[in-house]
């Protein structure tokens, strides 16, 4: 069971939660960094509440779109190893695991995170929300296979910072 915020940490969360979620959607990863350490020291030894996973989830997802896909895919372990199974969180990470490891090309370890993905994704039970993740899963992981195919396969490794430039080029 999660331990009850305390008013202080919901006062430091109402400031720090947006502006971390707006700095990882600019992918500004010095200020997502800096907010995002000051969003632990809120938590203090909280390690696993929700909204301390969830701040998380949304840094290693900046970090993942600007190209630093190892240390994205060990953030992602550590939040899969602290967060509930079943929980639309822990999906959430398995999705992105599964983007890591495309982009990784290790594509049999892919599968195997989409496969639960899809199995688990009816443990979300509005329908609005089921729909919704299913439709940003989708979306994610056909652009990436797209951007794999555009680089080619006989390329060995993706290069990331190739796959931005030419990404900005279709947009």
């Amino acid at each position: 069971m999660q331990k009850k915020l305390t008013d202080h940490q919901r006062n430091t969360l109402r400031d720090l939660e947006p502006a971390l979620r707006e700095a990882c959607r600019m992918c500004d990863l010095e200020r997502s960094e800096e907010l995002m350490k000051r969003i632990q020291v809120a938590f203090g030894e909280q390690r696993s509440h929700f909204r301390l996973l969830k701040a998380k989830l949304w840094y290693y997802e900046a970090l993942l779109d600007s190209g630093k896909t190892s240390l994205a895919e060990s953030g992602f372990e550590g939040i899969k190893k602290l967060s509930n199974e079943g929980t639309r969180l822990y999906l959430e990470v398995m999705s992105f695991l599964a983007v890591c490891a495309l982009r990784q090309k290790k594509i049999d370890s892919a599968k195997k995170y989409v496969r639960y993905v899809i199995k688990s994704m009816n443990s979300i039970t509005s329908d609005s929300r089921r729909h919704q993740f299913q439709s940003r899963l989708v979306n994610r992981i056909e652009d990436e296979c797209i951007l794999s195919q555009l680089i080619g396969q006989d390329q060995g490794r993706l290069d990331v910072d190739d796959i931005h430039q030419r990404s900005i080029v279709l947009v």
